[in-house]
């Protein structure tokens, strides 16, 4: 094993020796070293209650460049080479190991030195029992699923081209309506010596038929667009009440989608492009299955659910049909992958892979229960904001805390949240910003970007707020972010209007205020310095 004199000298040369070690015994077992290293990808073994790490394999292997090797040395904690959002599922894991004392295997991604997930792996992880029969360690193989992960991705997206295809058809057939619509106003109005009266109701008709059109293009691209994003805090029930249009659009028209989402907000961390492909991958299946005037339910609530030996608070989503229902038979296998019921010349048979993929990366659970002719019910659930705040940290975090070496640190950045009105994603200052290595989110929503200020705390560096003309909520953005206990600071940058035109509301919350026309480097050094 690639050792130091700085590691830990609970860290042995042999397996055998570190097993005996944690079952108190004296000599290590006769050839299960050869027996171990000799198998697949690479072993490891830690402590069953801290995640100590007390022995790495030094066989040699090509799907573990020396970066990451070193990175998983430095790190006395092994939940500490696991990707941050999936910390939580593998300390569950380990925790149903030790009260089973049955193995398991879980899927996660591998952390570099800079903190980038380098690989992803599935870790095949067995207990190691002592004479009393408790599990004192966890002996893990990692196996290299990269390949599989990157795969499985590609034939998802395909998917999701083929069901987005379907709700951009229907889209367009109303687009077209209004283009029709709009130029028979014109024709009908375009009378030579119309009084001024009729004039101003045609394009009162015009516009409004205008600005229909131009929401469902937006549609359209957004459809076409959708693509993994970044995780954020968001309400789920917003996130469902936001996707009615793009629900509907999947559905036959006389389908009758009925949402019962409570009055209770349910922040959720998560990618909000991920959800809303779930929602539809489950609405094209309910089409599928659908009769002459279905009915289809989406109901979302506070769920407690056991998570091992720990009680975890989540959010169920039940998304319900009365379509004609699964064979009982063929329900076991609904969520693997190319597993269709349906033609499959026509379906690829990754719907429901791909939201179980989705539910499973944020510690969630799918269930689906379904019999021939009586519908079928899917529940996923999702770990609440606060709940996967305080798990997660005192889970793992503090069980990392037990070793004496400290994992190593990527140069620091500023960590920014962007706020914005409309699409700035090509404005010269982002691109700075992108440029310089900053993190950075960049938000839509007010709300959420009031989420993630409480959530990231002191490791936001500052807020960028981008000021449209045209954007009536920036004001009451500002004062809200001003009444969070140790707000980070707020940086306003206009857009479209001169910064003498910012209310003296917006500036007497604002800690600087620059025009959105300046140059790029210029604007740069001075947030900088701002946040700094």
């Amino acid at each position: 094993m690639n050792t130091t004199s700085s590691e830990s000298e609970a860290r042995v040369q042999s397996i055998s020796t570190a097993i005996a070690n944690l079952q108190n015994g004296s000599n290590g077992i006769e050839g299960l070293d050869s027996i171990i290293e000799a198998g697949p990808g690479m072993s490891y073994l830690i402590e069953a209650n801290s995640l100590q790490l007390k022995y790495l394999a030094d066989n040699k292997n090509e799907s573990l460049s020396g970066n990451l090797r070193s990175a998983i040395v430095s790190r006395n904690c092994w939940s500490e080479n696991v990707q941050r959002n999936e910390r939580l599922l593998y300390r569950s894991t380990i925790d149903s190991i030790v009260e089973s004392r049955k193995a398991r295997s879980i899927e996660y991604g591998i952390l570099d030195t800079a903190g980038e997930v380098a690989i992803q792996v599935k870790d095949f992880l067995s207990p190691v029992i002592n004479d009393q029969g408790t599990v004192v360690g966890i002996l893990g193989r990692l196996i290299d699923e990269s390949f599989k992960v990157q795969t499985l991705d590609t034939l998802s997206k395909r998917s999701w081209k083929e069901v987005s295809s379907i709700a951009s058809r229907r889209f367009l057939h109303d687009f077209n309506n209004m283009i029709a619509g709009i130029y028979s106003l014109s024709e009908l109005y375009a009378i030579p010596g119309s009084d001024a009266e009729t004039m101003t109701e045609a394009m009162t008709h015009i516009r409004d038929s205008a600005a229909r059109a131009q929401k469902i293009t937006q549609k359209i691209r957004a459809l076409i667009t959708m693509s993994s994003g970044e995780e954020s805090y968001f309400d789920v029930r917003k996130l469902i009440e936001e996707q009615k249009d793009y629900l509907l659009a999947m559905l036959p028209k006389t389908a009758e989608l009925k949402l019962h989402l409570g009055d209770e907000s349910l922040p959720v961390h998560l990618d909000a492009n991920r959800f809303r492909q779930a929602l539809i991958h489950l609405a094209a299946n309910a089409s599928d299955a659908a009769n002459e005037k279905p009915t289809i339910r989406i109901r979302c609530y506070r769920d407690r659910q056991s998570l091992s030996n720990s009680t975890s608070e989540m959010v169920a989503i039940e998304f319900t049909d009365d379509g004609s229902g699964i064979d009982s038979r063929e329900l076991g296998n609904v969520a693997e992958p190319f597993f269709t019921t349906k033609d499959k010349e026509a379906h690829s048979g990754l719907g429901l892979f791909v939201v179980d993929q989705f539910v499973r990366s944020l510690g969630g659970r799918l269930s689906i229960a379904s019999a021939r002719g009586e519908g079928t019910r899917v529940v996923f659930t999702l770990p609440l904001m606060q709940d996967a705040l305080e798990t997660s940290s005192e889970s793992t975090e503090s069980a990392c805390n037990n070793g004496s070496s400290k994992p190593s640190s990527p140069e620091q950045k500023l960590n920014v949240l962007i706020y914005t009105w409309e699409d700035i994603t090509r404005h010269p200052l982002i691109n700075s910003i992108r440029n310089a290595g900053w993190k950075h989110r960049i938000h839509l929503d007010g709300e959420q970007l009031q989420l993630d200020v409480r959530e990231m705390g002191d490791a936001l560096d500052g807020i960028v707020i981008f000021k449209s003309a045209l954007d009536d909520n920036v004001e009451d953005l500002v004062n809200e972010i001003a009444k969070i206990d140790n707000a980070p600071k707020r940086a306003v940058v206009a857009l479209g209007e001169s910064v003498d035109a910012v209310s003296e509301r917006v500036r007497a919350k604002s800690g600087i205020l620059v025009s959105g026309s300046a140059k790029p480097a210029g604007l740069l050094k001075t947030l900088e310095r701002f946040f700094i």
